[in-house]
């Protein structure tokens, strides 16, 4: 079973008695992160891996035979790829493997036990070189409160680690906010990096995967705590010289949405510009909206259910009981007057977890201060920009980037690209 043990703070693998209702051994756990996930061999009946998202995709091996196989091919593959096994052959020998990461953008193997052979079968997106797609690097900090951070920093194309300096710079709020970032594949980081700018994704107190403290830990942190981790992780990409302090920006979608546009007024200090997608602007407004009884997704923040709903109870568990005062702090349509950088709004009209309403009433806010914003409409779009919707995510991107070119300038040149003029 995959389960959170009373007592335990993260979730782990274990073997349960469904007899006695007792657990009777301990597979697997780590204090640092969520076990999610087992790897079995149905057809012998064994547990040969536990697997979870560390900083990037990690499975520990329980069966011998398993991992000599298993360690050979990542040995192979290497330390920048996220490794899984995806089928197996009846007899075992052959296996289809996938990988992929921030220069993989997926590719399937066959492995033959047999043949000690590791054979690429398919790669997705093949005629693209990985010299001109980003890297992707983890980045320790030490917040304001004391606590160490981590984040993803992704850095543009030819650019090494100890190469990054005084880079233009977006960073990127996951949603949720019990979501988080994992390593490889994400199409704001890897598209801005890719066009020479650096992103910054923080892990920040509130998200998934890190055991059920760390979620808790940003409940009633909405434009607090949760938004100062956020802000100290770009306050040091400042401080250690890899981002120029006169060309950063924020983005998000969804709650990244909500921080990009809290961070127009909260953090102007920092920021010299924000695009926010999807995002909640006032949260007294959005909490009448969720008791009104409109349905939604409570994984990523969802309204709907009414007063006693276990949606609305996650809303008013994850802001916090505050007063009006407290949180009109910490909406940035009620702050409007302190916007201090150019905002970008972007919404779907169909979105029924964040109601476009909320981008709108940032409209309004923003015209009755004399600032100026402008809102982006998804048309037939819902809160997701499914994959359906690819002219949707072409307009996301796009405009996304011409607004930071506008704002801070291009990024810089991939290799081979003429120079910027």
């Amino acid at each position: 079973m995959l389960a959170r043990r009373e007592g335990s703070d993260t979730s782990g693998l274990y073997i349960y008695d469904t007899a006695t209702g007792q657990y009777t051994e301990t597979v697997q756990t780590n204090a640092q992160f969520d076990v999610t996930d087992a790897e079995l061999d149905t057809a012998n009946n064994t547990l040969q891996a536990a697997c979870w998202w560390g900083y990037r995709w990690t499975c520990e091996a329980k069966d011998p035979a398993f991992a000599a196989r298993w360690n050979a091919i990542n040995q192979v593959l290497g330390d920048q790829v996220n490794v899984r096994l995806i089928d197996r052959s009846d007899d075992g020998n052959s296996w289809l493997i996938s990988s992929d990461g921030p220069q993989d953008l997926g590719t399937y193997y066959l492995y033959n036990h047999q043949a000690h052979s590791l054979n690429s079968i398919i790669s997705q997106r093949s005629g693209i070189n990985p010299a001109m797609l980003p890297t992707q690097h983890v980045v320790n900090y030490t917040t304001s409160d004391g606590q160490q951070q981590w984040g993803y920093l992704w850095l543009p194309p030819g650019v090494s680690r100890e190469q990054a300096r005084s880079l233009p710079t977006i960073v990127v709020p996951h949603g949720g906010p019990e979501g988080r970032d994992v390593w490889g594949y994400d199409p704001f980081a890897i598209t801005f990096s890719s066009q020479g700018y650096a992103v910054f994704q923080p892990n920040f107190r509130g998200g998934g995967g890190f055991g059920r403290s760390f979620v808790e830990a940003g409940h009633g942190q909405w434009g607090g705590r949760m938004q100062a981790d956020m802000a100290d992780g770009a306050r040091y990409l400042i401080q250690s010289g890899i981002t120029d302090p006169n060309r950063i920006c924020i983005t998000g979608w969804s709650y990244g949405g909500y921080v990009a546009m809290t961070a127009s007024f909260m953090n102007a200090d920092i920021f010299k510009c924000s695009v926010a997608g999807a995002g909640v602007s006032d949260l007294r407004a959005m909490l009448r909206w969720v008791r009104s009884g409109d349905r939604g997704d409570v994984q990523d923040g969802g309204g709907g259910g009414g007063a006693n709903s276990t949606t609305y109870q996650y809303w008013t568990d994850a802001m916090g009981s505050r007063g009006e005062a407290d949180i009109d702090a910490v909406s940035a349509a009620q702050n409007a007057n302190r916007v201090g950088m150019p905002l970008l709004l972007i919404h779907g009209d169909e979105d029924v977890t964040v109601p476009i309403s909320q981008s709108e009433l940032m409209v309004s806010a923003m015209q009755r201060a004399g600032k100026p914003v402008r809102l982006i409409t998804l048309h037939d779009v819902d809160h997701y920009a499914s994959p359906r919707n690819g002219d949707a995510w072409r307009t996301v991107i796009t405009e996304s980037l011409a607004f930071f070119n506008q704002n801070i300038g291009p990024g810089v040149p991939p290799p081979g690209a003429p120079a910027q003029q």
